[in-house]
């Protein structure tokens, strides 16, 4: 009897371990998760953009929350930035194009704009960024926002001009791109085309 107790506490006992093991690795995945930088951040962005949009966005927000949450993935980003580079490995080619809502948010305080997505690419050696998304006190009127990069060594963002929809139809988002001509889609269904080389709204 005392064997047969014996042997169903060993088996407890493993049992017990296993849950554990399975528990603290399902939440190492998890917190993985929480900061994506490495992987989201090369495949949508260089390194040093993210650093700088967060910085930007550390020095127009005032909630403690959202700056915990922010100095943390500026950590994580100025750590994965300073590791030396493997032999043989090139950082991938910074995307051309639409691109998804950037990770870390766009330069700007929630309370001047809500974006949906972006465009970017090389316009005269200068990558441009092009913004599309709402104003939100006022989300009937969709906005493009154009923010051109200067490069080294001066960073940061050179302000190319906001711009509304002729008509509020509602948040705008980038559906496709021929060149330099944007179709923007509203969520009314309404269509818009934004020529960023001229910086405005053009007939279709």
């Amino acid at each position: 009897m005392a064997h047969k107790s014996q042997t169903l506490l060993w088996v407890l006992l493993i049992t017990v371990t296993g849950s554990l093991i399975l528990l603290v690795g399902s939440s190492l995945i998890g917190k993985n998760k929480v900061f994506p930088s490495t992987q989201s951040s090369l495949e949508n962005q260089t390194i040093d953009q993210a650093i700088e949009e967060i910085r930007s966005t550390l020095s127009k927000t005032a909630d403690p929350q959202t700056r915990k949450g922010l100095e943390e993935k500026l950590r994580i980003l100025e750590q994965e930035k300073n590791k030396p580079p493997l032999e043989g490995w090139e950082p991938p080619p910074r995307p051309r194009g639409i691109v998804d809502y950037v990770e870390y948010g766009a330069p700007f305080r929630p309370s001047e704009v809500i974006v949906k997505n972006k465009w970017q690419d090389m316009l005269n050696e200068k990558w441009v960024d092009v913004y599309a998304g709402s104003l939100p006190d006022d989300r009937a009127q969709g906005i493009v926002i154009i923010l051109i990069e200067p490069g080294e060594p001066e960073g940061g963002f050179i302000p190319g001009g906001w711009y509304r929809t002729p008509t509020k139809s509602g948040a705008v988002t980038i559906v496709s791109a021929i060149g330099t001509l944007l179709t923007l889609k509203a969520e009314n269904g309404d269509q818009f085309l934004f020529d960023v080389a001229a910086r405005k709204f053009v007939s279709p």
